[in-house]
């Protein structure tokens, strides 16, 4: 399998956890045009030796790291995923509040022997900041800026096993059956972007 695109980006603010009940989120957003993603677990690695050999091991994930980096945010973004406070005069000020707990989801496409399908990824529970501001000047080239943006992983627990769930994927046929989805998981209202 050959992942060969990344599309629309969302986030939702977490509203609430119920062990044994799927989070609930407050309305989401595009957080900007995907540029890449990667997601990076963390692990237990625990281990027992006794009479000379590997008795037990542990390697359980305890957590986890998001990156993101999209073409711009939107300001919708700033303010639900980042905590940008907005001012009178419709500017905008990031503060030193850290930012809220949300979900975050997008969408892959995939090529399996030149057929191409679409995969779903959707982190319950992340805390995303922006990392740097990096700007140039306009040279003999031109040159395109992005705005990167990483945060923490979480787990929640929304089945009846009561373990510590931390993403959810789900393979789709065609981008609209993959973009349905999503907007079902993370309550999307919008157009597609």
């Amino acid at each position: 399998m050959a992942r060969i695109g990344m599309k629309w980006p969302v986030w939702a603010k977490l509203i609430s956890e119920t062990p044994g009940q799927m989070p609930t989120y407050d309305k989401a957003v595009v957080v900007g045009g995907a540029v890449s993603g990667s997601i990076t677990f963390q692990r237990n690695n625990a281990e027992l030796y006794a009479d000379d050999v590997l008795k037990e091991s542990d390697n359980t994930i305890t957590g986890g790291t998001v990156s993101l980096e999209v073409d711009r945010i939107r300001t919708e973004a700033l303010k639900e995923m980042l905590g940008y406070v907005e001012n009178e005069d419709d500017s905008m000020d990031m503060t030193s509040d850290s930012s809220p707990w949300g979900g975050y989801g997008y969408i892959r496409e995939v090529s399996v022997n030149d057929v191409r399908s679409y995969s779903v990824l959707w982190c319950f529970k992340v805390m995303m900041g922006q990392t740097n501001i990096n700007d140039q000047t306009k040279g003999q080239n031109t040159n395109f800026g992005t705005s990167p943006l990483e945060g923490k992983m979480g787990s929640v627990k929304p089945g009846t096993d009561l373990k510590p769930h931390f993403y959810r994927y789900k393979e789709f046929a065609t981008l609209t059956e993959a973009w349905t989805w999503l907007k079902e998981l993370s309550g999307y209202e919008g157009d597609t972007p």
